[in-house]
């Protein structure tokens, strides 16, 4: 019985119904095909003269010619005791159109239409994309970025080290399930919670893959076509994307230089903002604004989803504590990145929040994630809690 591996190289190598072309050239379009259509990648191993003879029914003279006009026309090359890739400079084509997918008896079929099939696209939607080679521009004034200089390597690599140690296995290893790593889930309730004037139980505290991953569980909790949500305009265009998906109705409120205009807020049954740092234009929410905020969300009975994401880099003045600070009804669910000031890469954010609306997004991430990375979140809660993330942000 052929291994799977022998039927997929004889289904990409399968030879066009070609009768004018010899087996040779019918072989040569067939690996061409391959590396133009993207299935094959530059470095990719192809199988032996040997095997692949075996596979399609053809002589070795057949395939190893085949392979030795391709090397001459520079799409494949040959290793000495490795074998035969793709070579590095063969390029797919940018756009492929689809083609009839062939096998070896000739019989052909249409791919799926993705196109009709996929039910909720993002393709279209605006988006803080960063232009190509963005970093190779003499001012990089793009959204988003880091200077890789400052990260605190040292200190990261022994926290992650230590993380490696024996002794700390057993606090990182096993399945977590719908939990999360006690150890950086104090961390954030007693370190960098307080900062903002929040306080909260372990149990009202979730760790995500960053925040658009809590834009995302909070709009399959909460979100559906009747729902009504107001977003700041000029807003974040992430969090809209995020919350697209579950089709709410939007509801478009005005900022000026105090942040929200909040007497401009009609009916809605949630609000996402940024009091903090209002993303796009920085503006800060006035503290009576916050206050006629909170009132006005128990008096028309809306929940506020605020996203501190700047909460670790002040730029200048000190900070407003959050809108969070001030709730004193739970109408406020807060979202917060723990990673922000080291890098966006590392992926860390969490959800605060009742605990009975964190037991059901423990329940959506435990069946699209599981989890966040284990090591990840213990190797952070160690680089806070020796205190190399206040010195990183004082730096």
């Amino acid at each position: 019985m052929p291994s799977p591996r022998s039927t997929q190289w004889a289904q990409l190598f399968s030879l066009p119904e070609q009768p004018a072309l010899p087996l040779q050239g019918r072989l040569r379009a067939a690996v061409v095909q391959a590396i133009l259509a993207g299935r094959l990648s530059p470095g990719a191993p192809l199988p032996s003269s040997r095997e692949l003879a075996n596979l399609l029914g053809l002589s070795r003279n057949t395939v190893t010619s085949a392979y030795l006009q391709l090397m001459d026309e520079g799409f494949l090359e040959a290793r000495p005791r490795s074998g035969v890739f793709v070579a590095h400079n063969a390029q797919p084509v940018a756009a492929v159109a689809a083609e009839p997918l062939v096998d070896r008896n000739g019989q052909s079929g249409q791919p799926p239409d993705w196109s009709v099939r996929v039910l909720r696209s993002l393709v279209d939607q605006p988006t803080l994309a960063k232009p190509d080679q963005w970093r190779g521009y003499p001012y990089p004034f793009v959204y988003g970025t880091y200077d890789p200089q400052l990260f605190p390597t040292e200190d990261f690599r022994e926290c992650c080290a230590r993380s490696l140690a024996r002794s700390q296995l057993l606090h990182w290893t096993p399945d977590f399930e719908t939990d999360d790593v006690p150890d950086l889930i104090e961390q954030i309730r007693t370190r960098l919670l307080p900062k903002r004037g929040v306080f909260a139980l372990k149990e009202e505290i979730l760790v995500t893959v960053g925040t658009q991953h809590a834009y995302y569980l909070l709009a399959d909790a909460l979100f559906d076509e009747r729902k009504y949500v107001g977003l700041e305009e000029p807003g974040h265009p992430h969090a809209r994307n995020s919350f697209s998906l579950r089709n709410p109705k939007w509801v478009e409120v005005a900022v000026d230089e105090d942040g929200l205009v909040v007497d401009a807020l009609p009916v809605v049954d949630y609000l996402f903002i940024t009091p903090s740092h209002q993303s796009p234009t920085t503006a800060t929410l006035s503290l009576e604004r916050r206050q006629w905020l909170l009132r006005k969300a128990e008096l028309q009975d809306f929940v506020i989803i605020e996203d501190d994401y700047e909460a670790e880099n002040l730029y200048a003045g000190a900070p407003m504590p959050a809108l969070k600070s001030l709730d004193k009804t739970g109408r406020v669910i807060y979202v917060g990145a723990v990673s922000k000031s080291l890098s966006p890469a590392l992926r860390l954010g969490y959800v605060v929040a009742p605990r009975g609306l964190i037991t059901e997004l423990r329940a959506i991430r435990h069946a699209m994630v599981r989890h966040p990375s284990a090591f990840l979140q213990h190797a952070y809660a160690l680089f806070l809690s020796l205190g190399h993330h206040e010195s990183h942000a004082r730096r």
